[in-house]
């Protein structure tokens, strides 16, 4: 089930004209509203360069440039990114792009296909985003577990309380002031080490 407010920036590179309708054509226009299309691999390093995809999707082959190759140079700068080979290709260029993480696929088949890879290429960018998530969650909390353990031993070191002692002062503060304890910790940080 998609969600009303999900829409994603894509870059779509296809030599072809036909390649272009083809790859915008799997895009639902919902989550796609307006993606950037290119015909050549330096169009599409220009965009990259200029401007932030969350997807990008390369039809091979490309007239200026190696497919593959631009498919690993999106998906290193962070990218997720799709790459149509021909059926021929396909092992040569999964090879080169399985390391980068590229979700290479084959052509020609069936228009249901297409379609069904795109949905699992949305599930990957939603799974990325919510690992991305919890990550920045796991940082945040381990700053504040930082900046309090350092407090503690400001307390330790120039009030001589042992550990209990500085972990319940940081607490009732916390509490006392109604703010949070690595507020608390930063200005026991400033008041003794500034």
């Amino acid at each position: 089930m998609e969600r009303e407010s999900e829409s994603y920036s894509a870059l779509c590179v296809s030599s072809g004209s036909k390649g272009i309708e083809f790859i915008t054509g799997l895009l639902p226009r919902a989550i796609f509203p307006t993606p950037v299309c290119k015909p050549t691999a330096a169009g599409a390093r220009n965009a990259l360069q200029s401007q932030t995809f969350d997807m990008v999707f390369i039809n091979a082959p490309l007239c200026d440039d190696n497919a593959a190759t631009l498919a690993v140079s999106a998906a290193k700068s962070g990218c997720l990114t799709m790459l149509f080979v021909k059926a021929e290709d396909y092992d040569t260029a999964a090879e080169l792009t399985a390391a980068s993480g590229v979700f290479t696929v084959s052509k020609p088949n069936p228009l249901q296909f297409y379609r069904q890879v795109v949905a699992l290429f949305l599930a990957a960018k939603r799974h990325e985003q919510a690992a991305a998530s919890k990550i920045e969650a796991l940082e945040t909390k381990l700053d504040e577990i930082r900046i309090i353990n350092r407090a503690k031993l400001v307390l330790i070191q120039y009030l001589k309380m042992d550990e209990t002692k500085a972990h319940r002062y940081i607490e009732k503060q916390a509490m006392d002031r109604r703010v949070t304890r690595s507020e608390v910790a930063q200005s026991i940080i400033s008041t003794y080490e500034y």
